[in-house]
């Protein structure tokens, strides 16, 4: 087959696709979907980020309470635990973290719990600290 007959034959196949109907309507349909879904995710992603923002303002622009104010914190959130609701005072212990960690926990459970209980009460006062500051 010489040079000639091969761009010949290229040509050929040029010329048949060139003149292959397109089904215009479905991919303009399809090219409509498709942008479509992705305005969709960014609209979703640029949401969840302002939502987040605004957690995270709330959640820094909380006062500070008293020894008295976080006890019954404390307290609400253990009273819905069955192995901490008979739990019916906690001591709470000032820190001075480096960082910008939590400046206080709880030192003393009474009557102290179970070890489970002990354990659950602490994951449960963790989300605590982590949200509300004791005042000077």
């Amino acid at each position: 087959m010489s040079l000639q007959e091969i761009f010949q034959d290229i040509q050929g196949w040029l010329a048949e696709l060139w003149n292959y109907p397109i089904p215009w309507g479905m991919l303009f349909l399809w090219a409509a979907i498709i942008i479509g879904a992705m305005a969709v995710f960014v609209a979703l992603a640029v949401l969840t980020a302002v939502f987040l923002d605004r957690k995270r303002k709330s959640d820094a622009q909380t006062p500070p309470k008293t020894i008295a104010e976080l006890e019954i914190e404390c307290l609400k959130v253990l009273k819905y635990n069955p192995h901490t609701r008979d739990i019916t005072r906690v001591g709470i212990v000032r820190l001075n973290p480096e960082g910008s960690g939590p400046n206080w926990t709880v030192g003393k459970y009474e009557p102290l719990p179970s070890a489970i209980g002990l354990q659950i009460a602490r994951d449960l006062i963790a989300g605590i600290s982590e949200t509300f500051a004791l005042a000077d």
